[in-house]
């Protein structure tokens, strides 16, 4: 997976919350493999080994970028006119307009589309997804997210899963079935002298 811009934390490296939605989500994918059911989690494990770097994001200047429009009135003057979302929606193109004139420039300079510099690889992590026992009810599984380009472990995680599913009319037959079993067999007290059957002996030892 790509570890872009919306996966990363605040220092640019893959966010925590992510690597465990991966383990929980790629565990389930393989124990679906095996079984019919998805089950639910019992127990869900994660052990960050190393940080995962993400793909640089190229940001353009802060001054092309809040730079104020002329003829038009600045979002922070909206509330005078107290129409702040026209305000707003008349600024997003030209700050749009500037990201672009921006990545224009830069690729006139020789550092590629604008969108990344030539020289940045994306970075992608590699998950790999197993099923290590799966039972009855009990479901084991385990996963590792290494770093693609030089192979260095960055997670594991282990997910434990209840697979079985208790269902309502296997529940009422079963009631049924030892209703009707009961109901079969001949009570002491209505039973005749002939039904009634002779004590075991007794042991001589």
């Amino acid at each position: 997976m790509p570890v872009r811009e919306r996966v990363q934390n605040r220092y640019g490296t893959l966010h925590g919350g992510c690597t465990a939605t991966l383990v929980d989500t790629l565990t389930t994918a393989a124990l679906l493999t095996v079984s019919p059911l998805p089950g639910v989690s019992m127990v869900l494990s994660v052990n960050y080994v190393a940080p995962m770097p993400g793909t640089p994001v190229p940001h353009p200047p802060a001054s092309a970028a809040e730079a104020p429009v002329a003829g038009r009135p600045h979002a922070s003057a909206a509330g005078a006119g107290g129409d702040a979302a026209q305000c707003a929606a008349a600024a997003a193109p030209t700050a749009m307009a500037a990201r672009q004139q921006n990545r224009q420039e830069q690729g006139r300079d020789g550092s590629g589309d604008g969108s990344e510099p030539e020289d940045v690889e994306e970075e992608v992590v590699v998950i790999d997804a197993r099923v290590v026992k799966a039972g009855r009810q009990v479901a084991t599984l385990a996963a590792e997210l290494r770093r693609k380009r030089t192979g260095q472990l960055v997670a594991t995680g282990s997910h434990t899963k209840f697979v079985q599913v208790l269902d309502p009319a296997m529940g009422r037959l079963k009631q049924l079935a030892s209703s009707a079993t009961g109901m079969d067999k001949p009570r002491a007290a209505d039973a005749g002298p002939q039904q009634q059957l002779a004590p075991p002996p007794r042991s001589r030892l």
